[in-house]
């Protein structure tokens, strides 16, 4: 495809970081920006396997100590989602019930987004559900005095998750950072890195298709190689 063609299409508002980043190499921002493509495909690919695993983790777990109904319970008028500390968490959960006709636990969790149970590690909504869900990660290390592995470090990582999934989902290009107009694709890495890590501490097989390392990283110095020459 001719820059010119590619231009025409994504605006040439979205193409002046790529040119920029290739200095001005029309045919290089071209396979930049192809290159992007195939990143966010891989990067999304695996936060999608995480966030399945994570959310199905969480609801597992609950469900054992609260029962299957767990999700519905919570905004009753006893339920720990019911006070104004939790007040969204409430109204998310209420007004996808009233969205679904017949009320099933299982069809509210899985419309359910990644944003809402990630929240469930923020510090409120945590408090909420028994300060227990550290409990899924049963793999993981235990803290030590320069690294504390505690809801907040957890919550910090999810975060940064939810903000590179956002950005691929509006595509915005990951092979910057934000603000920047050179090449850097080590955000996107180490946030990879962590994906994995905490699929490892969930005690999920990593040795699959949706979890391929290797090919983000082939990816990324395929596009230092384009930067370098």
């Amino acid at each position: 495809m001719r820059f010119s063609e590619l231009e025409k299409i994504v605006s040439k508002h979205r193409m002046k970081r790529y040119l920029q980043a290739c200095t001005s190499d029309k045919s290089k921002a071209v396979e930049l920006y192809l290159l992007n493509i195939q990143l966010s495909s891989e990067t999304f690919k695996l936060i999608c396997f995480f966030e399945i695993a994570f959310r199905n983790s969480i609801n597992n777990h609950l469900s054992k100590l609260y029962g299957q109904d767990w999700l519905e319970q919570s905004i009753s008028a006893s339920g720990f989602f019911n006070s104004p500390q939790t007040a969204i968490t409430f109204s998310i959960i209420q007004n996808l019930k009233i969205d679904i006709s017949k009320e099933n636990n299982n069809q509210l969790i899985t419309q359910l987004g990644f944003g809402f149970w990630r929240h469930l590690f923020a510090p409120n909504q945590y408090k909420a559900v028994g300060s227990n869900l550290l409990e899924i990660l049963i793999h993981k290390p235990k803290s030590t005095p320069s690294l504390q592995i505690n809801q907040k470090y957890i919550f910090k990582k999810l975060t940064e998750i939810n903000d590179l999934r956002n950005r691929i989902a509006h595509h915005e290009p990951i092979c910057f950072k934000n603000g920047i107009t050179r090449l850097d694709i080590s955000d996107t890495i180490r946030i990879s890195n962590s994906i994995v890590l905490l699929l490892e501490w969930l005690n999920i097989d990593t040795k699959n298709q949706f979890v391929n390392l290797e090919s983000i990283n082939s990816i990324a110095l395929r596009a230092q190689k384009l930067i370098q020459h």
